[in-house]
């Protein structure tokens, strides 16, 4: 199974520990995948207009990656204790995270 946080709740300490389940039978939810923040592709993603990540890998120490699921794109950030550290974005996006994760001793998650 997938899982999914919206940028507050990886930003947020007090909504840290929330995720959420794809639920297709849910017609509000859907409505916002459908019809996302409004986010130009020529222009950089930040944070903010992201609706949903999926989680790539979350630890119980506050830390993850997250790559931007609505709207899709290939952008991806690094958290440490709710903290974004690093973000990635564009065609060699996911290249970039591997080696900022081996450079800092992280384990790249293949999946």
């Amino acid at each position: 199974m997938r899982y999914f946080k919206t940028t507050s709740q990886i930003i947020d300490l007090k909504e840290y520990s929330n995720f959420i389940e794809i639920d297709f039978n849910n017609e509000d939810f859907i409505k916002k995948i459908i019809d996302p923040p409004f986010w130009r592709k020529n222009k950089n993603m930040s944070i903010y207009d992201v609706f949903l990540w999926e989680i790539i890998i979350e630890t119980n120490d506050m830390n993850g990656i997250y790559a931007s699921y609505v709207p899709y794109n290939e952008y991806y950030i690094v958290t440490n204790n709710c903290n974004i550290v690093a973000d990635f974005q564009g065609k060699n996006a996911n290249k970039e995270l591997e080696e900022y994760l081996n450079l800092n001793f992280l384990t790249y998650p293949h999946i």
